[in-house]
């Protein structure tokens, strides 16, 4: 118990799980995970996914925690979601999908009863995207002949989503110091100016530490494992005021979510393992946020204790220049003119008092097609 004890989660319920202090509804189980050799590792998990802003903690006995994707419990990341293994449920897959077998739209209740009849050996049902992703698999390996494509849409939710053709990835980025004094905005520090931590998207964000390519990687995933079209994509680009960043934070950005869209499906996904350094702004204490001078005081006093002014090592500290490397952003560009996954939009987000015609000529450098101000 060295591990649970140095994370301080005092409370344990009756089920053996933990919960943070203070916040009754963040429900967290702990569960050991075979590492081949060493010391064994604690896994926690949050069991109420829906209102939670979520820890990012993997402890190991004897040893310090570690930032990891992998206990995150997002949709996008969620091992048991990431994880699935299709040829370990090959039975059941196989008598949901004779059930589900037909024309026309599959509702709800049909999918919930088909689901339950035939659950996992564990005992959980099946969710939408493990049934495509199954169905896909079944098909790749010859033990089903169905079109994939034809199943998933029968099983779509929501295929106004992408009924254009073009299918919306928004990604935020990190804390920053906003100019603006806007007297209705939100000042939450544990996401970019006029966003708040309970919503999905930020929610999202911050369980990726606000890293560009796991946003953009792991949101194209989502989309892909419900069945929609990944091929053209609008990139939405939110938070705070997008002129006021680093150049080179700004160059760095877009090209990672390029890559990401260049190097989707070709690859497997990446190691869900967050940058040693990636500050974690639920660390603001509620004083400091309290303190005269509001949200850019806080998150400027913030960022200057981090490595690098908190921002990742790519780009270096505030002001050096030298690190916006424009060269392999348009290398970024040109890759994805013939990628499977294509950015047809791009929209970033910056006060009006901001542009002007060389920041109007700047924003088209990085690709913007499309201006939220």
């Amino acid at each position: 118990m060295k591990a649970i004890d140095m994370l301080r989660y005092h409370h344990c319920d009756r089920s053996g799980g933990f919960q943070l202090p203070g916040h009754p509804r963040f429900n967290i189980s702990a569960a050991p995970i075979a590492n081949g050799s060493g010391p064994q590792t604690l896994l926690l998990q949050l069991r109420d996914r829906s209102r939670a802003f979520l820890p990012r903690l993997l402890a190991t006995s004897g040893r310090p925690p570690q930032k990891s994707l992998g206990v995150l419990a997002s949709p996008a990341m969620s091992p048991s979601r990431y994880g699935f293994a299709p040829e370990l449920h090959l039975a059941e897959l196989k008598a949901v999908l004779a059930e589900l077998d037909g024309d026309g739209a599959i509702s709800s209740a049909d999918l919930d009863r088909a689901i339950r009849r035939h659950p996992k050996a564990d005992g959980s049902v099946f969710s939408k995207s493990e049934l495509i992703r199954g169905h896909r698999w079944l098909v790749a390996s010859s033990a089903l002949d169905q079109d994939t494509g034809r199943f998933a849409a029968r099983l779509r939710k929501k295929p106004t989503r992408t009924l254009s053709g073009v299918a919306t990835v928004s990604v935020l980025t990190q804390p920053w110091p906003c100019p603006g004094r806007c007297v209705f905005c939100p000042n939450d520090v544990r996401m970019p100016k006029s966003y708040v931590s309970s919503e999905p998207g930020c929610q999202r964000a911050a369980q990726h530490a606000f890293d560009p390519y796991l946003q953009t990687w792991f949101r194209l995933r989502a989309l892909d494992n419900i069945g929609h079209r990944t091929g053209k994509i609008e990139l939405i680009v939110l938070g705070g005021t997008w002129s006021f960043y680093p150049e080179a934070y700004q160059v760095w950005f877009i090209r990672r979510c390029f890559e990401a869209m260049n190097e989707f499906g070709t690859r497997p996904d990446p190691a869900a393992i967050l940058p040693d350094l990636a500050p974690d702004f639920t660390a603001i204490s509620a004083p400091e946020r309290e303190t005269e001078g509001g949200y850019n005081r806080a998150v400027q006093s913030f960022l200057r204790r981090q490595p690098g002014g908190g921002l990742p090592a790519e780009v270096g500290p505030p002001g050096d220049g030298a690190r916006a490397d424009w060269a392999s952003l348009e290398g970024a560009h040109r890759g994805n003119e013939t990628s499977a996954v294509r950015c047809v939009g791009l929209a970033l987000e910056t006060r009006p008092d901001h542009l002007d015609e060389a920041e109007v000529l700047r924003l088209r450098r990085l690709g913007a097609t499309k201006v939220q101000i």
